[in-house]
Order: structure tokens, then C-alpha cells, then sequence
């Protein structure tokens, strides 16, 4: 929508798929994930016409639900996407042909961002948020059940170092 409320772009998830995570690139593009089976596709679309400019594969396990594939895609200052395999259990980071190019073991991740430094940033729907590098050493995690979170979603870090953790319930 704009700012008078006029619709500016749609998409709509066909039959059996979701669309969980979506991040525009400027004001000209649009990057986003297609869940589905057999396997997921990133989907880049030119919004002026909505005209596919690029798309690959994401594979996901045959056995589970599309529902539960994804939530977070986010560009990187690279140019590289890093995606939360929330049903997989992982963090994968992928070149723009398609090849994914790094994965990080995370159980149930949710959320995930790369820092100003090249870290990345990770909630998990297991209750905790992990800052780590890419070599995959943590470089901290906190425990979020004691502050009576359910399913976190989403951590950001402020500009001052603190860091913002939504959560889903």
C-alpha cells in the first residue's frame, strides 16, 4: 500500500504453499520465500510488473509440513540470503545463483539477521536468542524462558548495543 492507501503490489500464495518472510530490496524489488514441496523457492520479482527476475530452489525435508519450513529470510550486506530452516533445524546462507554457500546447525530457528560486524543473529522457537560467528562459535546466548517467553520471533540490534527480542505470544 501507499501512503494514500492505494494498493501498490500483491502476491498471493497459490494452493498448498505459504509465504512466511518477504524483504523488499530498495523500492524496485521484492525477495521471497515460496513454501512448498517438494522443495521451497526463493523468488525475486521486479515490482513495477511483478516480473520474476530470478528464482532457485531451497530443498526442505519431504516429510514435513509446509507450514512449518520457514520464517525469516534476510539479506545480507553481501548480497547473500541467510535463511532460518525452522522444521530443518538450521541456518543456511545462499549466493544469489542459488548455491547455498554455508549452513549452521540451530534447532528450531525462528529469526535471523547478520550484524554490522558479520555475526548473525538467531532466535530460536526453543526460547533462546544466540548471537554467533561464522566460523560457528557463539558469541553469546540467553535463555529467554525465565522472562516467560513462549515462542520468540525475532531479535534486533539497536544501534546503542541492546538488543530487542518480539515475541509470538
Amino acid at each position: 500500500m501507499d501512503n494514500d492507501g492505494k494498493e501498490v503490489w500483491r502476491i498471493q500464495a497459490p494452493d498448498n504453499t505459504e509465504i512466511h518472510t518477504l524483504q523488499p530490496i530498495g523500492s524496485k524489488y521484492i525477495l521471497y520465500i515460496l513454501q512448498q514441496l517438494p522443495a521451497a523457492k526463493v523468488i525475486v520479482r521486479r515490482i513495477s510488473d511483478m516480473k520474476i527476475m530470478t528464482q532457485f530452489d531451497v530443498p526442505v525435508s519431504p516429510k514435513g509440513l509446509v507450514h512449518f519450513q520457514f520464517r525469516c529470510a534476510r539479506l545480507t550486506k553481501q548480497g547473500t540470503l541467510l535463511i532460518a530452516h525452522m522444521g530443518d533445524g538450521g541456518i543456511t546462507e545462499w549466493n544469489s545463483r542459488g548455491k547455498m554457500i554455508a549452513k549452521w546447525d540451530v534447532p528450531g530457528p525462528w529469526g535471523v539477521c547478520e550484524l554490522d560486524n558479520g555475526d548473525i543473529l538467531t532466535v530460536s522457537n526453543q526460547n533462546y536468542v544466540r548471537q554467533f560467528k561464522r566460523n560457528g562459535d557463539v558469541v553469546w546466548e540467553q535463555n529467554l524462558a525465565q522472562y516467560g517467553c513462549t515462542i520468540p520471533q525475532k531479535a534486533y540490534r539497536l544501534d546503542n548495543g541492546n538488543t530487542v527480542i518480539t515475541n509470538w505470544v
